[in-house]
């Protein structure tokens, strides 16, 4: 039996933007910061795909042109809530440069359509999770919304990455499958 790969798609952040990302997450029991090499701003979370759909989604992707932007995020929020599970989340500002972002978020969700893919039907909200939290109090989530508002980070944006997440100690671990620049693709390993 072959494994199905857990795939997204998305915009990867560079490490040198980790610090000022992950700057406002408190240090506080149930606060668990995103690992910096997994700092993305999500496309599309595709969940388990046969091995045969996501060779034909890696290859689709690569005919998508990529924008070359510049974000600024610059402010915070909170997805779920205190006492319960949810995540912390740095976003972009908006900008001629998340018009792109989005319409290449349309572009990936007609070729997912086509080859009969999940499409999440929530609206598209860009954001770049930082931490995940459990149980925690309501000055937990104030304090980081507080610390958020300080944050005034730029990445350039050049490429667009399928991943595959596997499970990990810790945290999922995400594997690049391929990456796109431009319009065009590089195989990893």
């Amino acid at each position: 039996v072959v494994a199905m790969p857990r795939l997204f798609t998305g915009i990867p952040v560079p490490l040198s933007a980790a610090s000022a990302l992950l700057h406002p997450v408190p240090d506080i029991a149930g606060v668990r910061p995103v690992v910096p090499g997994n700092l993305h701003l999500t496309l599309h979370f595709l969940g388990d795909v046969e091995p045969d759909q996501a060779a034909m989604l890696a290859d689709s992707l690569a005919d998508l042109p990529v924008p070359v932007v510049r974000l600024q995020l610059n402010h915070g929020g909170v997805f779920g809530q205190a006492g319960a599970s949810g995540v912390f989340w740095i976003g972009p500002q908006p900008q001629d440069s998340l018009q792109a972002l989005h319409q290449l978020y349309q572009q990936q969700r007609r070729i997912l359509q086509q080859l009969g893919l999940r499409c999440e039907d929530r609206a598209w909200h860009p954001h770049i999770t930082v931490a995940r939290f459990k149980a925690i109090q309501p000055d937990t989530v104030q304090q980081f919304l507080n610390a958020s508002r300080s944050v005034s980070e730029s990445i350039d944006v050049d490429r667009s990455t399928l991943w595959e997440s596997r499970p990990g100690t810790q945290q999922s671990v995400y594997q690049v499958y391929r990456e796109y620049r431009g319009g065009t693709k590089q195989q990893h390993a």
